[in-house]
């Protein structure tokens, strides 16, 4: 039997790994996604927005992208200071909320 990259259960597996987005192949710590769904519900109440309109905002005006990002460093500070943070990167980024 002839080797062939079609054979290849390896190359197969590392083309599935590259039509991923980037925002969940940069998902890897088990407390990163909790992490988010807590600030994506703290800016929710902080400006009394349902879950899914706090949501969207963060999707529209980059907010998302930040907290996947600099998680590192956004998951040692206090859950407030992150929502700050949130709302300064939004408005920079043509957001009103805040």
């Amino acid at each position: 039997m002839q080797f062939s990259e079609e054979n290849n259960i390896f190359a197969a597996d590392k083309l599935k790994r590259q039509t991923v987005p980037k925002i969940v192949k940069d998902m890897r710590d088990k407390y990163q996604i909790p992490f988010i769904n807590a600030c994506i519900r703290a800016l929710a109440k902080r400006v009394g927005l349902p879950v899914k309109s706090a949501f969207q905002y963060l999707d529209r005006f980059k907010g998302m992208e930040f907290l996947v990002d600099f998680y590192p460093t956004l998951h040692l500070q206090s859950l407030d200071d992150t929502v700050d943070d949130l709302i300064v990167i939004c408005k920079k980024n043509g957001g009103a909320l805040g």
